[in-house]
């Protein structure tokens, strides 16, 4: 064998080598991608339907538009999770199930120790109030108790602030947390005006096409309608038209078909309460989301723009109805409608159609069963009133250790107390705490109840409810003793309270749906546990940015090409 033969064997072997190496690699987790995509992407696009249980993409499939649509067009829902990433076993791991942890948790990727965000409200003990998450003394409204960027925030660090990011809900929490510090646009309903808002914090100007659509008084033109179910009655055949504990809030009414009218001649705040309880609020939404893309013209420029939405109809109509009801059935067939005219709507307008287009679809929290259904199928589930834990608590604390008042508040799932009691008594903060835990914890409908230090010194059951309260523990905000119900019981502000809520970790309030879709992303169904703490982290990668530094989620590497 000459020397240039044996050259030749041995680069040939080094080939071999290389390329068996990089195959074990990619076999074994690792990942790679072109440094110079011949499609970049150019819009980012975050979908958040509020309290959106997974089960809402299997229970109702069977009524979801066809992936592919006669007409050339593309469908809803069934289109993401057959054309995109469909993570089956997408869970929260934190608590309490809100809207702001949740969508602080989607936007950061850090759980609430690390973006600070544990709760809807906490008590303050300094101004003896409740503080409001979103809530500013000097701009109204802005992320200020927010501890980390945003995905938003590091795209726009990352482009020199060449990209644009748009955030809206009809809550303000849900926009704000979504958008983060430097978001181009930021807004979200106000029930008295009837029209989009924003905070200074942001603009003392709303962008003209904001204002297009206040002038037009779209919010206003769905006054009078009756929201009827958009298909034929068998296809509400998993759903129940039980009546039982529903409320019928802001006039709709008990029987479906609802009057949008909030019970008044004429658009007023009970009318827009009213159209936010329903499907309309949601047609208001995809519609203002589809404007802010021609008015702030996402997807033109040479670095990718981010377009965050939240839904929050989903949300209200599920407090009153119910997951189990045709309302909350009739919602999510519209969403799929409506997703579809979206997912179009970005194929005709933004460069390279839906190939350079980035997606996630998810949900903030799920929502438990109304309870006098699930009483009335023999499951135990019961109501329980935030004045029961604290007067338990009060009067335990009165006879043990004299007159208080003991509890400032009770905001679930947080005890908090009152703190110039304690310093005038020079009862140890520890003891209190425990005493506390002691009383509670014999109740039938506690499932655990943890006292501050005990969660600050990492004393906590090596289980998921440990993990959960310690991922979700800030201390001044977290309260001083954190307690969790039994499974199916929650609190309400009274004993007459109707409707159910979400709060709890367990698998009604934590699985969401996880569809991942575009540029970059490999189809099929995947069942390995995620988290949505997954997609900032998965986001950066793809958009080649820094992670939020209170990311802790993984780049879902094996649903990327």
């Amino acid at each position: 064998m000459s020397s240039r033969q044996i050259e030749s064997e041995v680069a040939l072997k080094q080939k071999l080598i290389i390329l068996t190496t990089l195959s074990l690699f990619l076999l074994n987790g690792g990942f790679a991608r072109p440094l110079h995509s011949p499609t970049p992407i150019r819009l980012a696009v975050i979908l958040v339907f509020d309290q959106f249980r997974s089960d809402y993409l299997t229970r109702f499939s069977p009524y979801f538009l066809p992936a592919k649509l006669s007409n050339g067009k593309v469908g809803g829902f069934r289109f993401l999770m057959e054309n995109g990433a469909n993570f089956v076993d997408c869970r929260f791991d934190h608590y309490p199930l809100e809207t702001a942890p949740g969508h602080a948790v989607i936007s950061t990727g850090g759980d609430p120790y690390k973006t600070g965000i544990v709760a809807n409200n906490w008590y303050n003990s300094n101004s003896k109030k409740e503080t409001y998450v979103v809530a500013d003394d000097a701009y109204g409204q802005s992320p200020r108790n927010l501890f980390s960027t945003t995905i938003g925030d590091e795209l726009k660090l990352a482009t020199g602030e060449k990209s644009k990011v748009v955030a809206l809900s009809l809550k303000d929490r849900a926009a704000i947390l979504l958008g983060g510090f430097t978001a181009n646009t930021v807004l979200w309903f106000d029930s008295k005006t009837g029209g989009w808002v924003t905070s200074s914090f942001y603009t003392k100007v709303l962008p003209n096409w904001v204002k297009w659509i206040n002038d037009g008084g779209r919010a206003q033109s769905f006054f009078g309608k009756r929201w009827k179910p958009l298909a034929s009655s068998s296809a509400y055949h998993f759903s129940r038209t039980t009546r039982m504990g529903q409320s019928p809030k802001n006039a709709l009414g008990i029987d479906f078909p609802h009057p949008v009218t909030g019970g008044e001649d004429h658009p007023g705040e009970a009318y827009y309460d009213a159209l936010l309880t329903s499907p309309y609020g949601n047609d208001l939404t995809w519609e203002t989301a589809t404007a802010s893309i021609q008015g702030e013209q996402l997807g033109q420029h040479d670095v990718p723009d981010l377009l965050a939405v939240n839904f929050a109809s989903h949300d209200y109509i599920g407090h009153v109805f119910g997951p189990f009801s045709p309302e909350a059935e009739d919602a999510v067939l519209r969403a799929d409608r409506a997703l579809s005219d979206f997912l179009n709507y970005l194929n005709r307008t933004v460069p390279g159609g839906l190939q350079s287009v980035l997606l996630v679809a998810t949900g903030d929290h799920g929502v438990a069963p109304i309870p006098e259904y699930l009483q009335s199928l023999r499951i135990p589930s019961y109501r329980l009133t935030t004045r029961l834990v604290e007067d338990m608590v009060e009067r335990d604390f009165t006879a043990h250790f004299g007159p208080g008042p003991w509890v400032a508040d009770f905001i679930p799932p947080y005890l908090y107390f009152d703190q110039e009691s304690i310093a005038k008594s020079h009862l140890s903060q520890e003891m209190l705490e425990k005493e506390a835990v002691r009383i509670l914890s014999g109740e039938p409908w506690i499932e655990a109840a943890f006292g501050k230090t005990q969660i600050l010194e990492g004393r906590l059951p090596r289980n998921a409810f440990g993990t959960a309260v310690a991922k979700s523990f800030v201390p001044g905000r977290s309260g001083d003793v954190v307690l969790i119900p039994r499974i199916y019981e929650a609190w309400y502000a009274s004993a007459s309270a109707q409707g159910t809520t979400h709060l709890t970790p367990y698998s009604y309030d934590t699985h969401v749906p996880l569809l991942l879709f575009g540029r970059g992303v490999r189809p099929g169904i995947y069942a390995e546990p995620v988290k949505p703490n997954d997609i900032a982290p998965t986001f950066s990668f793809l958009l080649n940015t820094q992670f939020p530094p209170a990311s802790e989620g993984r780049i879902l590497k094996e649903a990327l090409r």
